[in-house]
């Protein structure tokens, strides 16, 4: 039908921004890259071209990013058109039997053509629910743990008295797990992991174990503020006291059963990337740290059996994404760790997910090392890792924050 058509101009056409439609002379399919209809834009639509009414020229200072297509009149304007070799702009048909439709977004015309032309920039798949991702992103970190990249890795786990054996296991296993499974610098010992109930036998674990008088006394700080967890690269520390509270529950024992994977996998992280980001985050957001212990955390306590990932783990950290602050708050905001008015951890590991998905686990596990040679230039880091911009990710992110959980207000 286009091979009728006499034209008026032929232009060279290079790269616009804008998309472009194909249109197959010997199927007589018309693939349209993106059509606004009625408020919502489409992608990859095929259809039939019943009649071609006009070809125009294109205005490179006036264009349409997308097709727009009259309901009324099942008129359909094409900014950008190619046939065989040649493309032709400003062409005006009306569009015969509608074969198929990909995908569609209602967020405002401009806002999802941004959005969904940046998953297709990457060959990425936009999520339709949450289950597209959260699955294969454990299928990607289960394949990433088979192979145990420092064999001779573990934790030395030093309980007291009266610790519940269960979560002794835990700690044991879960710590275990992730010192094998992922690869760090060597350190001079094995991390420990103090498991007490009383501060007396935390401080004296920590003195007998040669920990600097201003080690233990920023160690004690953190029993005296009512953590039941925390850790750094050569100690993880358990106040049972604390945790015992949280066991009663299927949510609490989840939280309780993923924090020895996740406080491993902090020593992880700071090993590789050679520092943290502190409370505030300001070179490296914290979701990119505690969100991404939270999954290593749940997912290493789901693999061994403890709290299933998917029926319990995730939906803790849906939750903690769906409070009244975290559902006016952008994945970018979430770099400060605040109790109560900033938490980064359900956001970040749902957009964790989103990432390893996606790129996979040795790709996301480059970016810590990239983050020590780029000296914590996080875009940097985050690019030369994954070859996608940061600003990107968070663009597809917050498209479809509300079909993995997380709905922003």
């Amino acid at each position: 039908m286009f091979k009728k058509i006499l034209f008026l101009t032929t232009l060279f056409f290079g790269s616009f921004s804008w998309a472009t439609d194909s249109y197959d002379n010997n199927t007589g399919i018309l693939t349209i890259s993106y059509v606004a209809a009625d408020n919502v834009l489409y992608s990859n639509v095929r259809t039939t071209v019943k009649e071609v009414i006009q070809i125009g020229t294109v205005d490179p200072l006036n264009i349409l990013k997308y097709d727009v297509y009259d309901s009324f009149n099942r008129t359909l304007l094409i900014p950008k058109v190619n046939v065989g070799s040649l493309t032709y702009g400003n062409v005006l048909i009306k569009v015969g039997d509608i074969l198929s439709v990909g995908d569609f977004c209602t967020n405002g015309l401009d806002v999802c053509f941004n959005a969904l032309s940046t998953w297709a920039k990457y060959s990425w798949t936009r999520p339709s629910n949450s289950s597209q991702v959260s699955n294969l992103a454990t299928l990607k970190f289960q394949n990433y743990i088979a192979t145990k990249r420092t064999p001779l890795g573990g934790v030395n786990v030093v309980a007291q008295t009266g610790v519940d054996k269960t979560f002794i296991n835990w700690v044991q296993q879960g710590g275990d797990l992730v010192a094998k499974s992922f690869s760090y610098p060597n350190t001079p010992r094995p991390l420990l992991a103090i498991v007490a109930t009383d501060r007396s036998f935390y401080q004296q674990t920590l003195l007998a174990n040669n920990f600097s008088s201003q080690s233990v006394t920023g160690l004690l700080s953190a029993w005296d503020g009512g953590a039941p967890a925390w850790g750094g690269i050569d100690i993880n520390s358990y106040n049972f006291s604390v945790i015992a509270r949280s066991l009663n529950s299927a949510e609490g024992r989840s939280g309780m059963a993923q924090t020895a994977g996740h406080e491993f996998f902090h020593a992880v992280q700071e090993l590789n990337a050679g520092a943290s980001p502190g409370p505030k985050g300001e070179k490296v957001p914290n979701w990119f740290w505690e969100g991404p212990a939270m999954f290593v955390g749940l997912q290493t306590s789901s693999f061994l059996g403890f709290s299933d990932y998917i029926s319990i783990g995730r939906n803790t950290q849906v939750s903690r994404c769906m409070t009244a602050n975290m559902r006016k708050a952008k994945l970018s905001d979430a770099a400060a760790n605040v109790p109560s008015v900033m938490d980064p951890y359900g956001i970040g590991n749902i957009a964790t997910e989103l990432l390893i998905a996606n790129i996979g686990m040795e790709k996301f596990m480059a970016i810590y090392t990239q983050l020590k040679v780029t000296n914590f230039n996080f875009q940097a880091a985050f690019y030369n890792a994954t070859n996608v911009v940061l600003d990107d990710f968070y663009l597809m992110f917050e498209d479809v924050r509300g079909t993995l959980g997380c709905e922003k207000l």
